[in-house]
């Protein structure tokens, strides 16, 4: 487990298989990726690339901001997006365990949900657009 605080990452943060990070008021100047890591929980975190996690375990990230993407896929464990701001789509795709929360996030794109179970749940969210799962939020 690796903790972060007041920290800035000069280029991509990449979490190697079973890597877990947890970190308060984070900026990286690139992406976040994790494939196979076992956690990432991020609050006051600015991200000037994408996050992408993919077969990994859970993922929080609260009052963050990421100027692209956020693409979780295919993760088993709980997922909660609280009060972001994201400027590109946002997808969640074939997670698996849950609970999966969005609650009050702004995403400047697309909030799509698809083949998650459970199913994701949330409230205050506004996207240019909700689809699937997502769609009602």
């Amino acid at each position: 487990m690796c903790v972060l605080r007041e920290v800035d990452v000069t280029g991509r943060l990449v979490l190697e298989a079973g890597a877990s990070v947890t970190g308060t008021d984070v900026r990286v100047s690139e992406n976040i990726e994790g494939k196979h890591a076992g956690g990432l929980a991020l609050t006051d975190a600015l991200v000037f690339g994408d996050l992408l996690f993919e077969d990994g375990g859970d993922v929080s990230l609260h009052d963050s901001h990421v100027e692209g993407k956020v693409e979780l896929k295919s993760n088993v464990g709980s997922i909660e997006l609280r009060n972001n701001v994201i400027e590109h789509d946002a997808k969640l795709e074939k997670n698996r365990a849950g609970p999966f929360s969005l609650v009050g996030n702004t995403v400047d794109g697309k909030l799509d949900c698809k083949e998650n179970d459970p199913l994701p749940s949330g409230t205050g969210n506004l996207a240019k657009q909700m689809t699937g799962q997502c769609s009602g939020m």
